[in-house]
């Protein structure tokens, strides 16, 4: 029976390291990373939300973090890219090179700019939001980005409590139920969000 139970545990740390050397396992990393340091909800101080997703109009919208606390509201988008990274905050896409290789990657600013419109709009609020983008993986990168953080996860926990305070516990509170409400109204499942998403994507492909 040892014998059994054994070989499963092999099996099972083999499929996990390959796994994560893929690029769905880096970036499920990054988000179990980025999660950590965020750390767990304290009332009054910190609350916070992990695959954020709500509807607008006609198709869904994911958050990849959502952080509440006395500086503020942050949208967080992680990305999980290898290789070198190239790119300017307000260009339409970023350049990764992997190897000779080249690639368009969509600019992650531009995509968490869209999510915090989104947001504000589901929520019926002109709330100042900040945006930030995490690179979580081990790559070369070269971004301008006057006005957007792009920071490293151990970057993270200190850009969260930049500036002066903004909310009180009452308002994080007030915050956190009014977030809570739009995530129930919603219930938006992960399998409708990515179906939306490749029917988002064929759309524009025409």
């Amino acid at each position: 029976m040892m014998h059994i139970v054994l070989i499963v545990v092999v099996i099972l740390l083999v499929a996990a390291g390959l796994y994560i050397r893929t690029p769905a396992g880096k970036g499920a990393l990054g988000e179990i990373i980025v999660r950590a340091l965020i750390g767990r909800d304290k009332e009054g101080k910190r609350r916070s939300f992990h695959g954020f997703m709500f509807r607008d109009d006609f198709h869904t919208v994911e958050i990849d973090h959502i952080v509440i606390n006395p500086y503020g509201v942050f949208v967080i988008e992680t990305k999980s890219y290898s290789g070198k990274i190239y790119g300017h905050g307000n260009s339409e896409t970023w350049t990764q090179y992997l190897g000779r290789s080249e690639f368009k990657i969509y600019n992650p600013i531009k995509q968490n700019r869209n999510h915090i419109v989104y947001l504000r709009k589901r929520l019926k609020t002109n709330l100042f939001i900040d945006s930030v983008i995490v690179l979580t993986a081990n790559s070369e990168k070269k971004i301008t980005s006057p006005s957007i953080p792009v920071i490293e996860p151990l970057q993270l926990r200190k850009h969260l409590k930049k500036d002066v305070p903004r909310l009180n516990a009452d308002q994080i509170e007030e915050l956190h139920h009014i977030f809570k409400t739009v995530r129930k109204e919603d219930a938006v499942t992960k399998r409708e969000h990515v179906k939306n998403v490749k029917r988002h994507l064929r759309t524009k492909q025409r």
